[in-house]
């Protein structure tokens, strides 16, 4: 599948899952996001990470394309929830990217260990947007 198919794919898993973009549960997109993370598509690489930060807690594929001539250019696709003030996480900026580890599995592992994760899966006010972001 084509990075626009993936992206109206997640779109529809989240809506399929019960995911609302006007009262958004991060554990239901997470949950989503981890199930569809190792759908193959059109790329030369993609992988995948997690940051946070006070006011956003994002989940994102990063898809890397190439050409014959060598050129390239990355795509984003990102469950991006932000909050706005006077509401924050209150969490210092992290990130995980999943080549840093051996597999998805202990990506996912370490992404959920981390207290910035629990603490915005548990956050109440966010705004959430499905982008997909060139680069």
């Amino acid at each position: 599948m084509t990075v626009d198919e993936y992206e109206s794919a997640m779109r529809q898993r989240l809506l399929d899952s019960g995911f609302d973009f006007d009262s958004p549960d991060p554990a239901v997109a997470w949950a989503v996001f981890k199930s569809f993370a190792s759908e193959p598509v059109e790329c030369h690489e993609s992988y995948l990470f997690w940051e946070a930060s006070d006011d956003y807690f994002d989940f994102v594929r990063e898809f890397s394309h190439s050409t014959e001539k060598e050129a390239i250019w990355h795509e984003q696709l990102t469950i991006h929830f932000t909050c706005s003030p006077p509401d924050s996480l209150g969490v210092q900026p992290t990130k995980l990217l999943s080549r840093d580890f051996v597999g998805p599995d202990q990506f996912f592992q370490q992404v959920e260990a981390r207290p910035e994760f629990s603490k915005g899966l548990a956050f109440g006010h966010w705004s959430v947007e499905l982008r997909l972001d060139g680069c």
